[in-house]
Formats: structure tokens, C-alpha cells, sequence
């Protein structure tokens, strides 16, 4: 089971002159982002990073921020559940009429007020689920010494690159939002390892995950080895897909490793873009070495004593096919 890392903290002001704070892993890991043509172009070109929200990653996995630890309640008062509850009453489908709004929000606090402590729980859980998965923005990424297989053929199997950085580049790389925030004046991110478990085990998982249960995935998905950059989008930002970030290239990217599934026009065309768009880029472009041939020899053949034999040999084989002598 994963234990809670120890955090460094790096602090910046980053776009409009908003504070900024990125807590990340103190052992500041190898990490890689793998993407498709696409998405490398978008990243390049616009200089950005998309954070996308809980809700968009629920496309691949039903389960994305639904594993709730039962200790996240331990200890509340049927006020605090119904504080809770109002506070996130905003996800409640709501109708198009004030008077309906405010006779809806009547109804929800009557229901509140009679509930048993399982049904708060249900209630509070489902409006956290909703509220988190609308509002948590986060960028995932592959921790890794080495390329990987799975994560080509998952997310570069025909055309892409991968980038690969650390988690401390990462947290400097960050330049803010790239849609308006008004009024916020700390932006706050968190990165971390995704915690995989199976339901039996949320009982034990460590603190963080309790609170931000978004960082927790089934065991199945293990192979991902995931590290997440996350934060909770300001209320005045759309609340949809997911954001888009301004990062510095320079700074994130130690590598833009090649897929070796490329042809190699697809190569030839990355690094002519990368020259044009952002020149300084180019020395950190290099062809993945993950598909390379290995090396093996045969002794005999190598062999002083037999080389010219084997020569003599192959010439022979070469005039008998070449005269038609032997099929």
C-alpha cells in the first residue's frame, strides 16, 4: 500500500499576479505525459497543459472519484451533514423559475431535517461526488525511469510523442489559468501518486485519500502508475470539461521523446513544427530507442579462423542461386 509522501512546496506568482503553491513528491519523480499528434500540437502551439475534470475522466473509468473511504464521516453531528448538504445544494438539478428554485431549496432543507444519519450519508456523498467531479481539475501523468510499452500503445499507438519531465519541473513549469479567475488570489495545486485499491480496503487508506477521494482508482489500473497535478477550479470558472493551464515548455519538457510507432514522415513533420513554433525546443527532441533491434552475434561466425570459410562459403551460395544451379 502506498504511504502519504512527505511534500515540497514551490511557490510562484504566476498569471494576473495570482499566488500560486504546488506541493509535489519530495523524492521528485521521473515523469512522462504521453499523447497523440494532436494533443502534442495543442500543448506546443499554445504553450498549455489541459486540466481536465473528474467528471471528462469518467468516460474510461465509471468509477473516477467514486471510492468513498466510510471514515470520511466519523465524528459529524446531523448539523454539520446538513451544513454540508446546503452548501453543496448548487448540484441539485434546478428549475428554470426562481419561486420554483426557492421552494426546491424549502423541500431539500424539510428532507434534511427528517433524515437519519445513512440517509445524510447517501444524501452528502452523492453531492460531493457531483460537486467534486464538476469542480476537480487535474493533469495525469505516468511515473517511469524508463519509456513504457503499455502507456505507447494506450495513448501514442499511432502517431504521438511523450514528454518527460519530473515533478519538480512540473511544479515550476506552472503558469496559471488561461480563462479569467476575477477575484481569486491563491491558487493552490496538489500533486501526488493515485492510490489503487479494491473497495474492502478503503478503510485503511492514508489520510489524503480520505479527503480527496479523486485520487483513489482499482487495482485494475495499477499499470498506469499515475501521478496527478489537481486543484479546485475558482466557482467563477466554467464549470465543464476541464481547463486549459499556461505552462512554461522550456522548463517542463527534459525530453519530447518520439513514439517509436511513428513513421517516419510523422517524425520528420514533429520536428519541423517544433523548430517553427518553439525553436528552442528542438535539442530535447529525440527518436524513442524503446522498438530498437538488439544486438546478437554468433561466435562461429565472428570467429578469425572461420570468417574466411563462412565468406567463401556464402560467395559459393551466392553463384550457385544466382546461375539458377540450386533452388
Amino acid at each position: 500500500m502506498n504511504q502519504q509522501d512527505a511534500l515540497k512546496v514551490f511557490s510562484a506568482d504566476g498569471l494576473n499576479n495570482i499566488k500560486q503553491r504546488v506541493s509535489y513528491p519530495s523524492d521528485n519523480p521521473t515523469i512522462w505525459k504521453f499523447v497523440d499528434l494532436s494533443t502534442f500540437l495543442t500543448i506546443l502551439t499554445d504553450s498549455c497543459l489541459f486540466f481536465s475534470s473528474i467528471n471528462n475522466l469518467c468516460t474510461d473509468d465509471p468509477f473516477e472519484c467514486a471510492l468513498w473511504p466510510c471514515q470520511k464521516y466519523n465524528g459529524w453531528t446531523k448539523d454539520i451533514f446538513i451544513d454540508r448538504a446546503l452548501s453543496l445544494s448548487s448540484v441539485l438539478p434546478r428549475p428554470d423559475l426562481f419561486e420554483e428554485q426557492i421552494m426546491q431549496l424549502e423541500r431539500f432543507r424539510t428532507y434534511l431535517a427528517k433524515a437519519d444519519e445513512n440517509k445524510l450519508i447517501e444524501t452528502v456523498s452523492w453531492l460531493e461526488l457531483e460537486f467534486y467531479r464538476r469542480r476537480i481539475i487535474c493533469s495525469c501523468w505516468h511515473e517511469n525511469m524508463h519509456e513504457s510499452d503499455a502507456m505507447w500503445k494506450i495513448y501514442s499507438a499511432r502517431t504521438g510523442v511523450a514528454i518527460k519531465s519530473t515533478a519538480e519541473l512540473l511544479a515550476q513549469s506552472i503558469e496559471g489559468y488561461m480563462t479569467e479567475t476575477h477575484s481569486i488570489q491563491e491558487i493552490h495545486y496538489v500533486m501526488e501518486r493515485v492510490h489503487y485499491c479494491e473497495e474492502p480496503q478503503l478503510a485503511s487508506v492514508p489520510e489524503l485519500y480520505v479527503s480527496c477521494p479523486w485520487m483513489l482508482k482499482r487495482s485494475g489500473f495499477e499499470h498506469e502508475k499515475e501521478i496527478r497535478i489537481f486543484n479546485q477550479a475558482p466557482d467563477k470558472t466554467p464549470a465543464g470539461s476541464g481547463i486549459r493551464i499556461k505552462v512554461n515548455l522550456l522548463r517542463l519538457a527534459e525530453q519530447i521523446v518520439l513514439s517509436p510507432f511513428n513513421p517516419k514522415y510523422v517524425n520528420d513533420g514533429i520536428q519541423r513544427a517544433v523548430k517553427k513554433i518553439v525553436l528552442e525546443l528542438d535539442g530535447k527532441v529525440r527518436p524513442s530507442d524503446h522498438m530498437r533491434k538488439p544486438i546478437i552475434t554468433n561466435p562461429f561466425l565472428c570467429d578469425k579462423e572461420n570468417r574466411k570459410s563462412v565468406e567463401s562459403s556464402c560467395h559459393n551460395m551466392d553463384f550457385l542461386i544466382k546461375n539458377k544451379l540450386l533452388f
